[in-house]
Protein backbone atom coordinates (compact mmCIF):
# COMPACT_ATOMS: atom_id res chain seq x y z
CA UNK A 1 0.00 0.00 0.00
CA UNK A 2 2.82 2.15 1.07
CA UNK A 3 5.50 3.63 -2.19
CA UNK A 4 8.47 5.09 -2.21
CA UNK A 5 8.45 8.02 -4.00
CA UNK A 6 11.29 9.27 -5.93
CA UNK A 7 13.05 12.87 -5.30
CA UNK A 8 14.11 15.23 -7.33
CA UNK A 9 16.92 16.76 -5.14
CA UNK A 10 19.00 20.31 -6.28
CA UNK A 11 21.90 21.65 -4.45
CA UNK A 12 21.15 25.31 -2.56
CA UNK A 13 22.96 27.19 -0.21
CA UNK A 14 21.58 28.63 2.40
CA UNK A 15 21.28 29.81 6.14
CA UNK A 16 18.88 27.53 8.31
CA UNK A 17 18.92 30.70 10.93
CA UNK A 18 19.03 28.61 13.84
CA UNK A 19 19.69 30.67 16.86
CA UNK A 20 22.50 29.17 19.40
CA UNK A 21 21.20 28.51 23.16
CA UNK A 22 23.50 27.05 26.20
CA UNK A 23 22.86 23.60 25.02
CA UNK A 24 21.08 23.37 22.20
CA UNK A 25 19.04 25.85 19.41
CA UNK A 26 16.05 27.18 18.27
CA UNK A 27 14.46 27.98 15.18
CA UNK A 28 10.84 29.59 13.90
CA UNK A 29 10.00 27.13 11.33
CA UNK A 30 7.37 28.31 8.86
CA UNK A 31 4.62 26.30 7.65
CA UNK A 32 2.13 26.94 4.80
CA UNK A 33 -1.23 24.56 3.42
CA UNK A 34 -2.35 25.52 0.79
CA UNK A 35 -5.09 23.91 -1.64
CA UNK A 36 -4.36 25.36 -5.09
CA UNK A 37 -7.84 24.86 -6.58
CA UNK A 38 -6.05 22.56 -9.74
CA UNK A 39 -9.10 21.12 -10.53
CA UNK A 40 -8.05 17.91 -12.50
CA UNK A 41 -8.95 16.70 -16.34
CA UNK A 42 -9.10 20.21 -17.85
CA UNK A 43 -11.43 21.88 -15.71
CA UNK A 44 -10.50 25.26 -14.17
CA UNK A 45 -8.63 28.33 -14.61
CA UNK A 46 -4.84 27.69 -15.22
CA UNK A 47 -3.41 31.25 -15.50
CA UNK A 48 -3.72 31.49 -11.25
CA UNK A 49 -1.03 28.68 -10.77
CA UNK A 50 2.26 30.66 -12.03
CA UNK A 51 1.25 34.05 -9.92
CA UNK A 52 1.09 31.73 -6.88
CA UNK A 53 4.48 30.10 -7.87
CA UNK A 54 5.84 33.98 -8.20
CA UNK A 55 4.41 35.38 -5.04
CA UNK A 56 6.29 32.49 -3.26
CA UNK A 57 9.05 33.21 -5.20
CA UNK A 58 9.31 37.11 -4.04
CA UNK A 59 8.56 36.02 -0.26
CA UNK A 60 12.02 33.22 -0.56
CA UNK A 61 13.90 36.18 -1.92
CA UNK A 62 12.67 38.81 1.19
CA UNK A 63 13.41 35.23 3.46
CA UNK A 64 10.14 35.11 4.66
CA UNK A 65 8.46 32.10 2.90
CA UNK A 66 7.25 29.15 4.37
CA UNK A 67 9.86 26.67 4.78
CA UNK A 68 6.90 24.13 3.98
CA UNK A 69 4.38 24.02 2.22
CA UNK A 70 1.89 21.29 1.79
CA UNK A 71 -0.03 21.74 -1.47
CA UNK A 72 -3.55 20.19 -2.40
CA UNK A 73 -5.73 20.20 -5.30
CA UNK A 74 -2.53 20.18 -7.54
CA UNK A 75 -4.21 18.35 -10.38
CA UNK A 76 -3.77 20.80 -12.99
CA UNK A 77 -1.18 20.75 -15.30
CA UNK A 78 -0.28 24.12 -14.76
CA UNK A 79 0.28 23.53 -10.93
CA UNK A 80 4.08 22.69 -12.50
CA UNK A 81 4.50 26.08 -12.86
CA UNK A 82 3.32 26.83 -9.15
CA UNK A 83 6.35 24.46 -7.89
CA UNK A 84 9.00 25.68 -10.90
CA UNK A 85 8.45 28.94 -10.09
CA UNK A 86 8.40 29.37 -6.66
CA UNK A 87 11.99 27.84 -6.71
CA UNK A 88 11.87 25.66 -4.06
CA UNK A 89 14.65 23.09 -3.88
CA UNK A 90 13.16 20.10 -2.63
CA UNK A 91 9.86 18.79 -3.31
CA UNK A 92 8.06 15.33 -3.71
CA UNK A 93 4.36 14.24 -5.08
CA UNK A 94 1.54 11.96 -3.95
CA UNK A 95 0.61 8.84 -5.80
CA UNK A 96 -0.38 9.27 -8.86
CA UNK A 97 -3.31 8.35 -10.67
CA UNK A 98 -4.90 4.05 -11.54
CA UNK A 99 -7.27 2.61 -12.89
CA UNK A 100 -10.11 3.20 -11.98
CA UNK A 101 -9.42 6.44 -11.21
CA UNK A 102 -8.31 9.14 -13.73
CA UNK A 103 -6.87 11.23 -11.21
CA UNK A 104 -4.30 11.40 -8.52
CA UNK A 105 -3.46 12.38 -5.26
CA UNK A 106 -3.34 16.08 -6.38
CA UNK A 107 -0.81 16.63 -3.18
CA UNK A 108 2.16 17.89 -3.04
CA UNK A 109 5.08 18.97 -0.24
CA UNK A 110 8.06 21.54 -1.37
CA UNK A 111 10.47 22.47 0.95
CA UNK A 112 13.38 24.29 1.96
CA UNK A 113 15.17 21.90 3.59
CA UNK A 114 16.41 18.46 1.95
CA UNK A 115 14.13 15.55 2.28
CA UNK A 116 15.60 12.11 2.74
CA UNK A 117 12.46 9.81 2.18
CA UNK A 118 9.01 10.47 1.17
CA UNK A 119 5.81 7.75 1.05
CA UNK A 120 2.49 7.87 0.19
CA UNK A 121 -0.53 5.78 0.07
CA UNK A 122 -3.89 5.71 -1.86
CA UNK A 123 -7.02 6.09 0.42
CA UNK A 124 -9.00 2.50 -0.58
CA UNK A 125 -12.37 4.38 0.68
CA UNK A 126 -14.43 7.06 -0.98
CA UNK A 127 -17.55 9.07 -1.51
CA UNK A 128 -19.56 10.97 -4.38
CA UNK A 129 -17.12 12.96 -7.00
CA UNK A 130 -14.00 12.15 -4.80
CA UNK A 131 -13.76 8.50 -6.49
CA UNK A 132 -12.76 9.83 -9.98
CA UNK A 133 -9.18 11.15 -7.55
CA UNK A 134 -6.82 8.58 -5.99
CA UNK A 135 -6.88 10.73 -2.95
CA UNK A 136 -4.53 9.78 -0.24
CA UNK A 137 -1.97 10.94 2.52
CA UNK A 138 1.73 12.03 1.31
CA UNK A 139 4.77 11.50 4.28
CA UNK A 140 8.11 13.45 3.76
CA UNK A 141 11.12 13.11 5.90
CA UNK A 142 12.91 16.49 6.57
CA UNK A 143 16.66 17.30 7.82
CA UNK A 144 16.43 20.82 8.93
CA UNK A 145 20.49 22.02 9.49
CA UNK A 146 21.13 22.13 13.25
CA UNK A 147 18.39 19.97 14.27
CA UNK A 148 19.59 16.78 16.21
CA UNK A 149 16.62 14.55 14.72
CA UNK A 150 14.57 14.94 11.35
CA UNK A 151 11.32 16.44 11.24
CA UNK A 152 8.47 13.98 9.75
CA UNK A 153 5.84 16.22 7.42
CA UNK A 154 2.49 14.96 6.51
CA UNK A 155 -0.43 16.20 4.14
CA UNK A 156 -3.63 14.79 2.92
CA UNK A 157 -6.73 15.90 0.93
CA UNK A 158 -9.67 14.02 2.47
CA UNK A 159 -13.28 13.67 0.93
CA UNK A 160 -15.00 16.91 0.43
CA UNK A 161 -18.96 17.09 1.43
CA UNK A 162 -21.46 17.46 -1.18
CA UNK A 163 -24.74 17.08 0.03
CA UNK A 164 -25.88 18.37 3.33
CA UNK A 165 -28.14 15.18 3.87
CA UNK A 166 -25.30 12.69 3.23
CA UNK A 167 -22.63 14.42 5.11
CA UNK A 168 -22.52 11.53 7.81
CA UNK A 169 -21.13 9.46 4.96
CA UNK A 170 -18.97 12.04 4.23
CA UNK A 171 -17.90 11.78 7.56
CA UNK A 172 -17.44 8.21 7.64
CA UNK A 173 -15.70 7.99 4.60
CA UNK A 174 -13.19 10.72 6.28
CA UNK A 175 -12.91 8.99 9.41
CA UNK A 176 -11.71 5.99 8.13
CA UNK A 177 -9.25 8.06 5.67
CA UNK A 178 -7.91 9.01 8.95
CA UNK A 179 -7.01 5.44 10.19
CA UNK A 180 -5.05 4.91 7.24
CA UNK A 181 -3.30 8.28 6.97
CA UNK A 182 -2.11 6.82 10.46
CA UNK A 183 -0.79 4.00 9.37
CA UNK A 184 0.93 6.01 6.82
CA UNK A 185 2.66 7.64 9.84
CA UNK A 186 3.48 4.42 11.65
CA UNK A 187 5.11 2.96 8.37
CA UNK A 188 7.15 5.56 7.94
CA UNK A 189 8.38 5.48 11.40
CA UNK A 190 9.28 1.91 11.47
CA UNK A 191 12.94 1.02 12.81
CA UNK A 192 13.23 4.67 14.15
CA UNK A 193 14.39 5.05 18.07
CA UNK A 194 11.53 7.11 18.87
CA UNK A 195 8.94 9.15 17.41
CA UNK A 196 10.37 12.30 15.84
CA UNK A 197 8.65 15.48 15.26
CA UNK A 198 5.62 16.05 13.33
CA UNK A 199 3.70 18.33 11.45
CA UNK A 200 0.77 17.06 9.58
CA UNK A 201 -0.65 20.04 7.29
CA UNK A 202 -3.60 19.49 4.81
CA UNK A 203 -7.22 19.97 3.55
CA UNK A 204 -8.99 17.66 5.96
CA UNK A 205 -12.61 18.20 5.42
CA UNK A 206 -13.50 18.10 8.45
CA UNK A 207 -14.20 20.90 11.10
CA UNK A 208 -13.83 20.31 14.74
CA UNK A 209 -15.23 18.75 16.69
CA UNK A 210 -17.02 16.38 14.03
CA UNK A 211 -16.71 12.75 14.17
CA UNK A 212 -13.76 12.90 11.82
CA UNK A 213 -12.15 14.94 14.04
CA UNK A 214 -12.28 13.30 16.80
CA UNK A 215 -11.21 9.71 14.92
CA UNK A 216 -8.01 11.53 13.30
CA UNK A 217 -6.92 13.34 16.74
CA UNK A 218 -7.19 9.81 18.44
CA UNK A 219 -5.85 7.72 15.86
CA UNK A 220 -2.30 9.70 15.38
CA UNK A 221 -2.29 11.19 18.60
CA UNK A 222 -1.61 14.49 17.12
CA UNK A 223 -2.66 18.05 18.70
CA UNK A 224 -4.07 20.74 16.63
CA UNK A 225 -2.07 23.85 16.22
CA UNK A 226 -4.90 26.28 15.56
CA UNK A 227 -6.62 25.42 19.04
CA UNK A 228 -3.12 25.50 21.08
CA UNK A 229 -2.66 28.97 19.28
CA UNK A 230 -6.47 29.73 20.62
CA UNK A 231 -5.68 28.77 24.10
CA UNK A 232 -2.32 30.58 24.25
CA UNK A 233 -2.58 34.69 22.84
CA UNK A 234 -0.07 35.50 25.64
CA UNK A 235 2.51 33.39 23.24
CA UNK A 236 1.00 32.68 19.63
CA UNK A 237 0.39 36.54 17.57
CA UNK A 238 -2.18 36.24 15.22
CA UNK A 239 -3.99 39.47 12.90
CA UNK A 240 -7.32 40.59 14.93
CA UNK A 241 -9.13 39.54 11.42
CA UNK A 242 -7.87 35.57 11.45
CA UNK A 243 -9.07 34.68 14.93
CA UNK A 244 -7.64 30.77 15.40
CA UNK A 245 -10.71 30.10 17.69
CA UNK A 246 -13.04 30.59 14.02
CA UNK A 247 -10.80 28.94 12.11
CA UNK A 248 -10.16 26.07 14.18
CA UNK A 249 -14.46 25.80 14.78
CA UNK A 250 -15.04 26.79 10.97
CA UNK A 251 -12.07 25.80 8.59
CA UNK A 252 -11.78 22.51 6.75
CA UNK A 253 -7.47 23.08 6.38
CA UNK A 254 -6.09 22.48 9.44
CA UNK A 255 -2.67 21.53 11.29
CA UNK A 256 -1.77 19.38 13.61
CA UNK A 257 1.77 18.61 15.91
CA UNK A 258 3.47 16.77 18.06
CA UNK A 259 6.60 17.13 20.19
CA UNK A 260 9.44 14.26 19.91
CA UNK A 261 8.83 11.33 22.22
CA UNK A 262 11.25 12.80 24.35
CA UNK A 263 12.25 16.35 25.86
CA UNK A 264 15.09 16.29 23.00
CA UNK A 265 13.16 18.18 20.51
CA UNK A 266 10.12 20.64 21.56
CA UNK A 267 7.63 22.32 19.07
CA UNK A 268 5.03 25.09 19.78
CA UNK A 269 2.95 27.05 17.35
CA UNK A 270 3.88 30.74 17.90
CA UNK A 271 1.83 32.68 15.38
CA UNK A 272 -1.26 32.01 13.13
CA UNK A 273 -2.23 33.70 9.81
CA UNK A 274 -4.56 33.32 6.74
CA UNK A 275 -2.17 34.33 3.67
CA UNK A 276 -2.85 34.49 -0.57
CA UNK A 277 -6.63 36.34 0.67
CA UNK A 278 -5.74 39.18 -1.59
CA UNK A 279 -7.08 39.28 -4.81
CA UNK A 280 -4.49 39.12 -8.56
CA UNK A 281 -5.18 40.99 -11.61
CA UNK A 282 -8.67 41.21 -10.15
CA UNK A 283 -9.44 37.33 -8.86
CA UNK A 284 -8.61 35.60 -5.64
CA UNK A 285 -6.02 32.97 -6.45
CA UNK A 286 -7.85 30.12 -5.21
CA UNK A 287 -11.17 29.31 -3.32
CA UNK A 288 -8.94 29.02 -0.26
CA UNK A 289 -7.10 30.82 1.92
CA UNK A 290 -3.39 29.38 2.70
CA UNK A 291 -2.85 28.99 6.56
CA UNK A 292 0.06 29.93 7.54
CA UNK A 293 1.16 28.71 10.99
CA UNK A 294 5.16 29.18 12.66
CA UNK A 295 6.49 27.32 15.15
CA UNK A 296 9.14 27.46 17.73
CA UNK A 297 11.28 24.76 17.74
CA UNK A 298 13.67 24.09 20.30
CA UNK A 299 16.48 21.34 20.89
CA UNK A 300 19.15 20.29 23.12
CA UNK A 301 22.19 18.93 22.29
Amino acid sequence: MFMLRALALLAIVFSCGVSPRAHGGEFVLRVLTYNLNGLPLGIGDGTRYPDVGRALARLRAEGAAPHLVAFQEAWARGTTETLRLSGYPYAVRGNGAAPPRPAGSGIMTASEFPIDRAYSTAYTLCSAHDCFARKGALHARIRIPGLPVPLDFMTTHMNASYQAHAYEEYDFTRAAQSRTAARLLEYARRGDPEPFPLIFAGDFNFRAPDGAWGIFSAETGLASAERDCADSPETCAWPAADDPVRQWRRSIDHQFYRNAASDRVQIRPVRFMKVFKEKVNGRKLSDHDGLEIHYLLTWQD
